[in-house]
């Protein structure tokens, strides 16, 4: 019935032709059908929520108060309804930002060969040398600082954290951390903030805006913090501690919510993907496995004696867990329950301390850095050597991996840190301006690519 009087209306008003820039006769008769239909008793106009309604059929979401502004904006009678023509002019200006978002898309897409969500300077050499152009490495860096609004994150003996344009090298900021030195940073799930843990203090400080002051603090550690890191959604996060507790903190609520206690110092802790368990090394050279469902320690290790363990992760997919310790040796595991790993693999990785290891968002690359100045990039598939990345003048103390691994930005006691391009690896850019040891990077380009992000 409806439908039935929609058409008779349509037939009405069909005398009069429409035309607008951009579309087809086809296309005008398709809204005009979709305008026909809800209007249901004829009158030539529409409400908002057959507005609403009417823009579905054509594809289009949009919210009930972005329904009412549509409505402000183009209703030029004030009558808090739109005619036909008010609701052509709309969808004709809807449709266009529509192409132009599937056309840059598309073009995207053709830079983007690799599938990654970004286009790195790998894709640009290829676009340019299909295109015959001739430039130079600067020069396409150079394009890809104009477009790029990633940052790093670094922190360390100075007091301060900085935050830096990653492709430029700028330092955008500086926060003060009076507290003490800072151990560790990490970047929240929703990149609005970044925790610092220090002595004994966590404080979580805004990434985009220039309030100086942390916007929450975590205290309840004795010792200093050494690890930390967030549940995937961010409803909590993780700490560990020199004073032998991993502490849970559920971000909506204050105060501690879980504590485990170790007998030893903990210098390093890891969420499995599971969201389920979490991996800890420390001091004594054991490794454990806390289960979060069980609260309690499902398995433990200790696969290098007495000789601490200085750093954990866990590969994204899960299908590995990696341990180093402090005479530069690596250790592989396979997670076959939560209380049964298996030992897969161990290798020398370096000559001297092994400070952090980290297994790229892809699971291509484990990357080591170590108290001899250099910084090891591993092949995951059989961890042969890929790179040894030189530069660094002393200790090489953190490292954090791109979204989509094609780049890598260490931190170290020189007082600076870098991004390798780990195509070649070769440094890409210097970032100076720390003023005593660099400990922690964290990296936030995930602007494009939400999910890979660490």
């Amino acid at each position: 019935m409806s439908r039935r009087v929609a058409n008779q209306g349509g037939a009405k008003r069909g005398a009069k032709t429409y035309e607008r820039p951009g579309l087809s006769e086809e296309e005008i008769e398709e809204i005009r059908e979709a305008f026909n239909l809800f209007d249901t008793d004829g009158s030539g106009t529409i409400d908002p929520k057959e507005l609403k309604a009417a823009m579905q059929s054509l594809g289009f979401e949009a919210k009930n108060q972005t329904i009412y502004q549509m409505i402000g904006d183009i209703d030029k009678d004030g009558s808090g309804s739109i005619d036909f023509e008010e609701f052509l002019d709309m969808m004709t200006a809807k449709m266009s930002d529509k192409d132009s978002r599937e056309d840059i898309q598309k073009v995207f897409n053709l830079f983007d060969d690799d599938q990654s969500g970004k286009i790195s300077l790998r894709n640009l050499k290829r676009v340019a040398k299909e295109l015959g152009e001739t430039m130079s490495d600067a020069e396409l860096l150079e394009m890809i600082e104009r477009a790029d609004t990633d940052q790093d994150a670094s922190a360390g003996y100075d007091h301060t954290i900085r935050f830096w344009d990653a492709a430029s090298g700028t330092c955008n900021r500086t926060v003060k951390y009076p507290d003490s030195q800072v151990n560790c940073l990490q970047i929240t799930p929703d990149k609005k903030y970044v925790a610092a843990a220090g002595n004994p203090h966590i404080r979580l400080f805004e990434i985009n805006s220039n309030n100086p002051n942390p916007a929450t603090s975590y205290d309840g550690h004795s010792g200093n913090v050494t690890a930390t890191g967030f549940q995937k959604h961010g409803k909590w996060m993780y700490s560990g501690s020199e004073d032998g507790t991993i502490k849970i903190w559920d971000l909506r609520a204050p105060g501690c919510q879980r504590n485990y206690e170790c007998p030893a110092p903990i210098n390093s802790v890891a969420l499995h993907p599971n969201q389920a368990e979490l991996i800890c090394g420390d001091q004594n050279g054991c490794v454990r496995v806390w289960d979060l469902t069980s609260n309690s320690c499902s398995f433990k290790m200790t696969p290098g004696g007495d000789n601490a363990i200085r750093t954990v992760d866990a590969a994204r997919d899960g299908s590995t867990v990696i341990a180093a310790n402090n005479q530069g040796q690596c250790f592989v595991y396979t997670p076959l329950t939560s209380d049964n790993y298996e030992l897969r693999h161990s290798f020398q990785a370096h000559s001297e301390y092994i400070l952090k290891a980290r297994v790229c968002p892809n699971v291509h690359f484990l990357a080591t850095c170590s108290a001899d100045k250099t910084v090891k990039v591993w092949d995951m598939k059989d961890f042969s050597l890929v790179y040894t990345l030189q530069g660094h003048q002393r200790w090489v103390w953190d490292c954090s991996f791109s979204a989509v691994s094609s780049y890598l930005v260490t931190a170290s006691s020189d007082q600076t840190a870098r991004l390798w391009d780990l195509s070649s690896g070769e440094t890409l850019r210097h970032y100076n301006g720390h003023h005593k040891a660099v400990t922690c990077v964290a990296l936030d380009d995930s602007i494009t690519d939400k999910d890979n992000s660490r």
